[in-house]
C-alpha cells in the first residue's frame, strides 16, 4: 500500500479538525505505524453443519453470520452476537428434537468484512445447490432483539404463517413481517452474495437499547456490549423461523 489510512480517536480527530480550522498555526503530525506484512495468500474457512431434512434432504435453509471481525477489538456486536445466536439454534432445534423437512444448514462465513469472501467462494463451489436453497438468513447487525423480517408479496403469507408463533412470544418485543417491493442489495453482509444469484437472502430487523454504530468498527467492540436477553429471545426466533421455513 502507497496511502497510509490512520484511524483515529473521535476526541483527537475533533481536536485535529478545530486546530486545522482555526488555522493559527501550522499543525504537524506524527505517527509511529508497525506494519507487517506476510506473503498470501492466506486461508480462510467457513464453519458448516447440517440437521439433515427428513423429507426433502437435499433442499437447503441456511441460518448464519460470520465469524470474522474487524481488528479494532474482539469483535463482539460484528459479529460474534451473530456467531452466538447461529450455535444457540443449533442447540436448541438439536435438543428439542425436531425433525425438520428440509435440511437446515448452519453457517458461519469467514473473509466477511475483506469483502464477502466466504459467502461468494461457497457459492461459487456450490452454485448446482443455489435452486435448492429455500432462504438464507445472515444475524449480522449486533445484540438488539430481532424483531422482524422483510417480505415480498410473494412471500408475504408464507412468512406470516412461519412467525405467527412468535408474534407475541414478548409483549416488550413484537415481531413484524415487513412488506417490501423487493428484496434489497448491498446491505453488506454475506446474504448479499445470495440475492445477487436470486436466492432469498434475509437480514433481520432488530431493536432495543445497544447502539450498534458505538460499537461497530471500533475499539469498543468488546464483549461487555453483548445484551444477554437480546441475545436468548433472538435465538430462540429465529430457531422457530428457520425451522418453519425448513418444513
Amino acid at each position: 500500500p502507497t496511502v497510509p489510512q490512520i484511524r483515529m480517536s473521535r476526541e483527537d480527530f475533533k481536536s485535529l479538525y478545530d486546530q486545522i480550522k482555526d488555522g493559527k498555526e501550522e499543525v504537524q503530525l506524527e505517527f509511529e505505524i508497525h506494519n507487517y506484512f506476510t506473503p498470501g495468500p492466506v486461508s480462510y474457512h467457513n464453519v458448516i453443519a447440517d440437521i439433515p431434512g427428513s423429507t426433502y434432504p437435499d433442499e437447503l435453509v441456511i441460518v448464519g453470520g460470520h465469524i470474522d471481525s474487524w481488528d479494532g477489538a474482539t469483535g463482539t456486536l460484528d459479529n460474534g452476537t451473530g456467531v452466538a445466536t447461529t450455535l444457540e439454534v443449533a442447540r436448541l432445534l438439536m435438543e428439542s428434537g425436531v425433525q425438520p423437512k428440509r435440511t437446515i444448514r448452519f453457517m458461519l462465513w469467514s473473509g466477511e468484512e475483506q469483502g464477502l469472501l466466504g459467502s461468494r467462494a461457497y457459492i461459487k463451489k456450490h452454485e448446482d445447490l443455489l435452486e435448492k436453497i429455500s432462504g438464507v438468513f445472515v444475524h449480522d447487525g449486533g445484540t438488539n432483539y430481532v424483531s422482524g423480517i422483510a417480505a415480498t408479496a410473494a412471500m408475504q403469507a408464507d412468512l406470516e404463517e412461519v412467525f405467527a408463533p412468535i408474534m407475541n412470544l414478548s409483549p416488550d418485543r413484537p415481531f413484524t413481517v415487513r412488506s417490501v417491493r423487493g428484496l434489497p442489495l448491498g446491505i453488506g453482509s454475506d446474504h448479499d452474495s445470495f440475492l445477487r444469484k436470486d436466492v432469498p437472502g434475509f437480514f433481520w430487523d432488530q431493536k432495543g437499547t445497544s447502539n450498534y454504530n458505538f460499537s461497530h468498527h471500533t475499539q469498543h467492540d468488546y464483549f461487555n456490549q453483548a445484551i444477554d436477553e437480546y441475545q436468548r429471545h433472538s435465538s430462540v426466533v429465529i430457531a422457530i423461523g428457520a425451522l418453519g421455513v425448513a418444513n
